[in-house]
C-alpha cells in the first residue's frame, strides 16, 4: 500500500488526535504511522469566497529547518525502516540546517509531513523548496484536505541530480472547495533509491491589486490599487473602450512631450531569490513603454531595482512578459509604467507571479514560459439559473481543463474549477440537470459534477470500465442524464439523485462511438460510429430493446455527432464520408420526421442545425438574416424577424428569462471571446451581453523552430498558436479572432521554409502557408493552401524540407485507415498528394533528401478505424518518379515510427518507443541498433509517440517522459532529463534543447 493510500484510509481518524499524539512521535525517526493533517493558525487569508491575501505565509523556521534534532520542529514522519529522515548540517540554503531524506528501501516509499495551513477554497497557493539530490527522485506536494482529512487534491513536482547543485522546484495550487487545511508533504517513490536534502520551503499567496483595472474607479482611488504619478498634463484612467480582458483596462496618455503619465502598484509578495514572470497586455503608440520593478527586502529597504523597455509600439493588443530574478533579499515587489509624451498606451491583465516550474532538471537550462497561457478556448457552454440569477457555464481547455461559471448579469467570474487530472484537456458534453446543478464529461472517461450550493466540483468517477471519453450529456423527462462513450461506444445514465452512473452496454456491434444523444418521453437516440455510421433508437424503459433509423445517405465511414428531438422531428448530421459504391458525400444535416418516418421534411436547413423548442413548440433557424420558427408538431415553418444581424456563435440554447432588463424567451448565442447575443423569439430584437471566461494555460501538441530561430508552439484544445522568442520567452499567440472566416484550426504540425511558416491543422486536414515577414491577419495570413477533407484525412502530422520542397504526412480522418504523402514544390505553389504510399497505414514522421521522402508510420489510421494487422514500417518513396522505394518493418511489435532524422551526413534514423534503428536510405537494410530505453508498446492508438531530434552530433530522443541523448560517434546514452517531459516534443535552437512539461516549455543545454 503506498504512503497516499495510508493517508487517504487513516485520516478520518481525526485532526484532533493527529495534534495530541504528535509530540510524542516527532522524534521517532522510521515510524508507520499515518499522516494526517492538523491546521495551524491562519496565514491572512480572508473568508471571501475567492481570497486574493497578499500575505506570506509564514512557514518560519518549519520551513528552514534549524528547529528540531533528529526530527525538524513541526514535521512528522510516515516511512519503514531503512529510511532516514532528520534535520542535517551537511549542507543548507539558509541558515546551517537542512532536512535529510535517505531512502534505501526498494519497495516502499517515505512521506515527511510538513506544518498543516489553513485554507479557504479558491486560494492560489504559490510552493517553492529548494533541493539538493545526489540519487533518485523526491518530491515535493501540497496537498489539500477537508475537515474530516479526505484528501480533496495535491500539486506535485519532482526533483532529481542535478550536477551537484541546489535545484528549486515551484507549485502552483488552487485550493478546492470544501478545503479546510492544506499540506507540504515531501515523499520518496515507493520503488528506487533516493538520497537529497531540502531547505528554505516557503509558501506565498501573491495577488497585484487590481493587476486586470476591473475595480470601480472612485473620486478617492481613480485607478484602484494604484498610485497615479503623472505630471500635470499627464493622464492615467480607468478605460471601458476595448479592453482586452474584462471590462476595463488601463490608459496612459501623454499627448505633449513634456507630458509623462505615470502608475505605481502597490506592494505585492515574492519569493527572494526566485524566477518571477512580470506579464501584462499592452497597446501601445509611437514610444517604448518604460516599466519599472523596484524589489523591497521584509523590513522595507530597497533591495533592488530592475527597469524593463517594451519597445514594440503598435495599434494591436499584443501580449509581453519578462522573466525576472528576484534578489535574495526580496520580500514585495512593486511595479511602475510610465509613457512619456507624445504617447498614449493601454494596459491590461498585469500579473507579477513566481514561475512555476513542478519539475528540477539538470544542467544550466529552466523554464522559458507557459507560451500557450492566454487562451479561454471555450469547448461546451451552457446555461442555468441559481437563486434567480442566470449564469454561463463552460468548459475551457487546459492543462487540465477548467470549469468556470460567470454571472450573466455582473460579468463576474464566480466558478473556475480545474479538472483533478492535468490530462484530462476538454470535454465533450455538459447538461444541466433540473435542480440547476451542472453534469459534464471528460477526457479519461469521466463525469463531474457541479453542484452550485456548495460551488464544488465533483469527480463521479469513470463512466464506464473501458471509456477514455463522455460525449454528448443530455437530460432526460424523469430527470436522469444519459451520455454516450468512447471507445466501447456504450450508452450510460446518471441518476440525479445518487449520482450513480449506469452502464447500458454498447450500443450497436462494431461502433466504438456513441457521439450524440437525444431523449424524448420514450426513447433514447444514440448517434454512432465511426464505421457505418447509424442512429439506433433505444427504450428508455427498457435499454435492450433497440431499433436503427436507417440515414438518408448510407455513408461507411464518420460518426453521426448531431442529435436533437424537436417534438415530431430528429435533427441530426449525415457525416462527410463515401457511399458502399465509392460516391463521395459531403456533410450535411437533416430533419427526420418521426411521425411519417421519412427524411424529406421541408423546413429542413442542410447548412444549420437547429435549436429548440420554446414555450409554443417551436424550433428555430437563422436563415438569411431572417429569425425562422418550425412548428414541431406540423413542421410548418414561418419568419418571425428579419434584418437579424448577430455575430459568429459556437453554441446556442433556448432560455427563458430577463436578458438585458427585458423579459421573454430568448434564441442565446454563445460567443467565445466576448460572452452571448440574445434574439428574443417575439419581435427578433438582439441584445448584447458582454463577459469573459478566464484563460487557461494550455497543453502542447506541436513544437517546431520557425524562422530566424523563433519556436512555433501548438496548443491542444482548440485553434491555438504561440510564436516564442527563445531569448527572452516573449510569445505571441493566435488567433487574434477564432471567429473569423479561414482562421487556423489545431495545429498538430508545422516546419519553416524560407520566409514562410506551414502549418498543419485539425479537423479536415488544412495546410496553412504564414509569411512571417507581414502581419498576421486572420483569415489571410496565414493562407489556406490545403483542405485535405475530400482525401477523408484529417491530421497533417509529418514534415520535412529538402531545398525548396515541402513534405508533409498525414493520419486519415475518423473511422478511415492509411495516410498520405504530401509534397509542395515551391514555397508559393499548391500541394500535391500521393495517397497511401504505405497502404492502410499513417505517415507521422519524415525526413527528406533531394526527391525521396523517407518516412515512418503508424498502423493505427483515424480514432475508431481498426488498425491494420503487421507492425508499423519505414519507407522510401521517389516522390519524382511516383515510385516507393522500399518498405521496411525493422522493429517488432512496433505501434508507431514517431521520429525520422536524415543527419548531416546522410545517416539515416528512424524512432519507436525508446528504440533508434539506423537503416541504409538506399535499401533499408538496419544496420544499428540502440535501445535508450526499454519501453512496452501496447495495443493502443499511437501515432507521434516520439520525437527524434539531431544536435551537435547526437540524437535527442523524447520517449517515456524522459529525454535520451545517443552520441553519434560512441553509441553511449545518456538521459539529461529523467522525467517530467509530459508530452514527446523536442526543439532545437541555439545549442538547447526545448520540451514541453505540462503547460510550460523547459530547456537543457545541448552539451
Amino acid at each position: 500500500m503506498t504512503p497516499r493510500n495510508r493517508w487517504t484510509i487513516l485520516a478520518v481518524v481525526g485532526v484532533v488526535v493527529i495534534v495530541l499524539v504528535s509530540a510524542a512521535i516527532l522524534r521517532v525517526t522510521g515510524s508507520s504511522r499515518a499522516p494526517g493533517p492538523t491546521p495551524t493558525s491562519p496565514s491572512g487569508r480572508g473568508a471571501t469566497p475567492r481570497p486574493q491575501s497578499s500575505s506570506t505565509t509564514d512557514l518560519g523556521q518549519l520551513g528552514d529547518f534549524e528547529a528540531g534534532n533528529p526530527i525538524p520542529l513541526g514535521w512528522q514522519v510516515n516511512a519503514p525502516r531503512g529510511v532516514t529522515v532528520e534535520t542535517s548540517s551537511t549542507r543548507a540554503v539558509t541558515g546551517k540546517r537542512s532536512l535529510y531524506v535517505a531512502d534505501e528501501t526498494p519497495s516502499a516509499g517515505a512521506t515527511v509531513m510538513g506544518p498543516a495551513l489553513t485554507m479557504v477554497g479558491g486560494a492560489v497557493t504559490y510552493l517553492r523548496g529548494r533541493a539538493f539530490i545526489t540519487q533518485g527522485q523526491q518530491d515535493m506536494s501540497l496537498v489539500f484536505y477537508d475537515r474530516l482529512g479526505k484528501e480533496l487534491g495535491r500539486v506535485s513536482g519532482s526533483a532529481v541530480p542535478s550536477a551537484g547543485r541546489w535545484s528549486t522546484v515551484t507549485l502552483r495550487g488552487v485550493a478546492p472547495e470544501g478545503v479546510a487545511v492544506a499540506q507540504v508533504v515531501i515523499s520518496t517513490a515507493d520503488k528506487g533509491l533516493s538520497q537529497g536534502w531540502w531547505d528554505a520551503l516557503a509558501s506565498l499567496e501573491p495577488a497585484l491589486r487590481n493587476g486586470g483595472f476591473e475595480d470601480a474607479p472612485s473620486r478617492t482611488e481613480p485607478v484602484p490599487g494604484w498610485t497615479d504619478a503623472s505630471n500635470a498634463a499627464g493622464s492615467a484612467r480607468v478605460v471601458t473602450d476595448d479592453p482586452r480582458t474584462g471590462r476595463r483596462a488601463l490608459e496612459l496618455l501623454a499627448a505633449e512631450p513634456a507630458d509623462t503619465a505615470r502608475v505605481t502598484s502597490s506592494l505585492t509578495p515574492v519569493f527572494g531569490g526566485g524566477a518571477t514572470r512580470l506579464r501584462m497586455w499592452v497597446r501601445q503608440g509611437t514610444r517604448a513603454l518604460e516599466v519599472t520593478v523596484d524589489w523591497f527586502a521584509s523590513d522595507g529597504t530597497p533591495a533592488g531595482t530592475e527597469h524593463v523597455d517594451l519597445t514594440s509600439p503598435g495599434t494591436q493588443w499584443r501580449l509581453a512578459s519578462r522573466d525576472l530574478n528576484a534578489p535574495t533579499l526580496a520580500s514585495t515587489a512593486r511595479v511602475t509604467f510610465t509613457a512619456w509624451g507624445p504617447s498614449s498606451v493601454t494596459l491590461d491583465g498585469v500579473t507579477l507571479l513566481p514561475i512555476v516550474d513542478g519539475l528540477s532538471l539538470p544542467g544550466e537550462g529552466g523554464i522559458v514560459g507557459d507560451p500557450l497561457d492566454d487562451f479561454s478556448n471555450v469547448v461546451q457552454t451552457t446555461l442555468t439559473t441559481v437563486d434567480g440569477r442566470l449564469k454561463a457555464c463552460a468548459i475551457v481547455s487546459g492543462y487540465p481543463a477548467h470549469f468556470q461559471v460567470v454571472d450573466v448579469v455582473t460579468g463576474d467570474l464566480e466558478a473556475d474549477l480545474p479538472f483533478d487530472n492535468p490530462n484530462f484537456s476538454q470535454s465533450g458534453a455538459i447538461a444541466v440537470a433540473d435542480d440547476g446543478s451542472v453534469y459534464t464529461g471528460s477526457q479519461g472517461g469521466h463525469v463531474y459534477h457541479w453542484d452550485p450550493v456548495t460551488n464544488t466540483l465533483q469527480d463521479l468517477g469513470r463512466a464506464t470500465a473501458t471509456a477514455t471519453a463522455v460525449f454528448d450529456l443530455t437530460p432526460g423527462p424523469d430527470g436522469r442524464i444519459w451520455g454516450g462513450t468512447y471507445p466501447g461506444g456504450e450508452l450510460i445514465s446518471i441518476d440525479p439523485t445518487s449520482h450513480l452512473v449506469s452502464n447500458h452496454g454498447q450500443v450497436a456491434p462494431g461502433r466504438d462511438y456513441a457521439r450524440a444523444i437525444a431523449v424524448d418521453e420514450s426513447y433514447v437516440y444514440v448517434g454512432v460510429g465511426s464505421s457505418t455510421p447509424a442512429i439506433v433508437r433505444i427504450q428508455a424503459d427498457d435499454t435492450t430493446k433497440r431499433t436503427t433509423i436507417p440515414l438518408p445517405v448510407p455513408v461507411t465511414t464518420g460518426t453521426v455527432s448531431e442529435l436533437s428531438v424537436y417534438g415530431n422531428f430528429l435533427a441530426t448530421n449525415v457525416p462527410t464520408g463515401k457511399t458502399p459504391d465509392g460516391t463521395s458525400h459531403p456533410g450535411q444535416r437533416y430533419l427526420y420526421d418521426l411521425t411519417r418516418k421519412t427524411w424529406d421534411v421541408a423546413a429542413n436547413v442542410p447548412g444549420q442545425a437547429p435549436v429548440g423548442e420554446d414555450s409554443k413548440g417551436r424550433f428555430f433557424y437563422l436563415r438569411g438574416g431572417s429569425l425562422v420558427g418550425v412548428d414541431s408538431s406540423s413542421g410548418r415553418a414561418s419568419t418571425i424577424a428579419r434584418h437579424i444581424k448577430v455575430d459568429p456563435w459556437q453554441g446556442r440554447t433556448i432560455h427563458q428569462g430577463v436578458m438585458a432588463g427585458l423579459d421573454g424567451e430568448w434564441m442565446v448565442l454563445f460567443q467565445p471571446a466576448s460572452g452571448l447575443q440574445a434574439v428574443n423569439l417575439a419581435n427578433g430584437k438582439v441584445v448584447t451581453v458582454n463577459f469573459s471566461f478566464r484563460p487557461v494555460s494550455l497543453r502542447m501538441k506541436s513544437l517546431a523552430v520557425g524562422p530566424e530561430g523563433s519556436l512555433y508552439v501548438g496548443g491542444y484544445g482548440g485553434a491555438s498558436l504561440a510564436v516564442v522568442d527563445p531569448a527572452t520567452g516573449e510569445a505571441s499567440q493566435y488567433p487574434l479572432d477564432r471567429t473569423a472566416r479561414g482562421v487556423i484550426g489545431e495545429v498538430e504540425g508545422m516546419i519553416s521554409q524560407g520566409r514562410y511558416q506551414f502549418l498543419g491543422t485539425y479537423t479536415r486536414g488544412k495546410i496553412f502557408r504564414y509569411d512571417t515577414t507581414q502581419p498576421w491577419v486572420d483569415g489571410s495570413n496565414p493562407t489556406l493552401v490545403a483542405d485535405l477533407s475530400g482525401d477523408l484525412q484529417d491530421r497533417p502530422q509529418a514534415w520535412a524540407t529538402s531545398g525548396g520542397r515541402t513534405y508533409f504526412g498525414t493520419v486519415p480522418a475518423y473511422g478511415h485507415r492509411g495516410g498520405v504523402l504530401g509534397v509542395i514544390e515551391t514555397p508559393t505553389s499548391a500541394p500535391r498528394v500521393i495517397e497511401q504510399p504505405v497502404p492502410g497505414q499513417s505517415v507521422v514522421s519524415l525526413a527528406a533528401s533531394g526527391d525521396i521522402a523517407y518516412g515512418g508510420t503508424s498502423r493505427w489510421g483515424g480514432l475508431g478505424a481498426t488498425p491494420i494487422k503487421g507492425d508499423a514500417r519505414v519507407f522510401a518513396y521517389d516522390t519524382r518518379s511516383g515510385r516507393l522505394l522500399w518498405s521496411v518493418a525493422p522493429v517488432s511489435g512496433a505501434q508507431s515510427f514517431g521520429g525520422m532524422v536524415l543527419t548531416h551526413d546522410g545517416q539515416l534514423w528512424a524512432a519507436t518507443g525508446g528504440t533508434l534503428v539506423r537503416l541504409d536510405p538506399t535499401t533499408g537494410r538496419v544496420m544499428k541498433t540502440v535501445v535508450a530505453a526499454k519501453l512496452s508498446q501496447p495495443e493502443r492508438v499511437a501515432w507521434r509517440n516520439v520525437d527524434l531530434k539531431e544536435a551537435e552530433g547526437r540524437l535527442y530522443l523524447a520517449a517515456g517522459g524522459s529525454i535520451h541523448r545517443v552520441d553519434l560517434a560512441s553509441g553511449a546514452v545518456t538521459t539529461p532529463v529523467p522525467s517530467g517531459v509530459t508530452h514527446q516534443l523536442l526543439a532545437v535552437v541555439d545549442g538547447e534543447v526545448y520540451f514541453p512539461t505540462g503547460a510550460s516549455l523547459r530547456r537543457v543545454p545541448v552539451s
